[in-house]
Order: C-alpha cells, then sequence, then structure tokens
C-alpha cells in the first residue's frame, strides 16, 4: 500500500519561465466561528494529476503557516476553477 503525499506550500511556488498568472483561479474562505473570517484568493498551477483535494490541503497548508491561529478554522468555501474566459 503506497501512501500519497499531500501537497505542500512548496508545491505552489512558480517555477522559472511560469506565466504570470496560473491555470487555475481559487478563492478560499475560513472562519473561526465569532472570532475571525478570512477569505485568500489567487491563481496556481497544480502538477498534473493533482486532485481538487490535493488543492485544498495545499492551500490550507500555506494559509496556516501564514496565519497559524486558522489552523482549526472551517472551510466555507472553495471554488476552483479553471482561470480563462
Amino acid at each position: 500500500m503506497t501512501t500519497q503525499q499531500h501537497p505542500t506550500a512548496a508545491d505552489f511556488a512558480p517555477g522559472p519561465g511560469s506565466p504570470r498568472q496560473g491555470s487555475h483561479l481559487w478563492l478560499l474562505t475560513l472562519e473561526l466561528p465569532g472570532r475571525v473570517m478570512n477569505t485568500s484568493r489567487g491563481t496556481l498551477t497544480p502538477p498534473f494529476g493533482w486532485t481538487r483535494y490535493d488543492v485544498l490541503l495545499g492551500l490550507l497548508e500555506q494559509i496556516v503557516a501564514e496565519q497559524p491561529e486558522l489552523a482549526t478554522a472551517a472551510v466555507t468555501a472553495f471554488v476552483l476553477e479553471p482561470n480563462v474566459l
């Protein structure tokens, strides 16, 4: 049985020659009821084979690394869509 390693914040860093915007637009709202609500957004290009869940876990890790008080926050919204019109 193999264990899938979840993405880390480093996986979201743009590589050399990366486009200005990623292939996907994301929005994530976290809430600590009665205390704080935080909405973050951006673009990213996930590695081939990643799932929506992989992206969610990576984003949560990145946000919590920057704001540790959100470690136990509830996800109230998560949007991940292709970044094209």
